[in-house]
């Protein structure tokens, strides 16, 4: 368990809280399963000089790490009460991951329209399956992303929710667990992304 705390200390801490070492036992589970596939398509790689990297899996990657910056901000704008500020950076998540999964059905058409069908090739099959699986996480996000929105603005009305909203550690923790998440989900796509580029490139 010491091992653990060293590498995650977000989860594993001497004051973690459940939920957070839930979600990155959870994370831990997926990047296996990440890694598997990603095994999987390196053992039946065939590059295919004929295939080009869809533009729109650029534009989703972009949408992905533009938002970042304003998810990471949701501490800053914890600490300081700035609650407007807060959900206006809530709500451009949310609109980023739903341009993120545009561009994801976008750059999956453009792959097919190539020929490259989730049955065409098995490393096809394999690319198919790791940005599915990686959507999956994205449609998780969605969710959590607007269960945070929608609470902040319940529990925001008065002066005084704020003062108790932006004290509550259990609200703290949650956003903690919201960073991470988008973080994690920020870096498997960047990996599934190079992947893509070994073979479509």
């Amino acid at each position: 368990m010491k091992c653990l705390q060293r590498l995650l200390p977000f989860a594993f801490g001497d004051y973690s809280h459940p939920f957070k070492t839930v979600l990155a036992f959870g994370l831990m589970a997926s990047a296996i399963s990440f890694v598997a596939l990603g095994s999987l398509y390196f053992f039946y790689q065939n590059h295919n000089a004929n295939l080009k990297l869809p533009n729109a899996f650029i534009y989703s990657t972009i949408s992905i790490t533009a938002a970042t910056h304003f998810v990471l901000n949701t501490r800053n704008n914890l600490e300081d009460s700035a609650i407007s500020t807060l959900q206006r950076n809530l709500l451009i998540s949310l609109f980023m991951l739903f341009v993120f999964c545009t561009f994801q059905w976008i750059g999956w058409h453009s792959l097919a329209n190539q020929n490259a069908g989730f049955t065409s090739a098995p490393s096809n099959s394999i690319v198919y399956l790791l940005s599915g699986l990686h959507l999956l996480h994205v449609f998780a996000m969605i969710i959590y992303n607007l269960h945070l929105y929608v609470n902040c603005k319940k529990e925001t009305r008065t002066e005084v929710k704020i003062l108790v909203y932006i004290t509550e550690p259990y609200i703290k923790i949650k956003f903690q667990m919201f960073r991470f998440f988008w973080v994690f989900l920020e870096i498997v796509w960047l990996l599934i992304l190079g992947i893509m580029a070994l073979k479509l490139l």
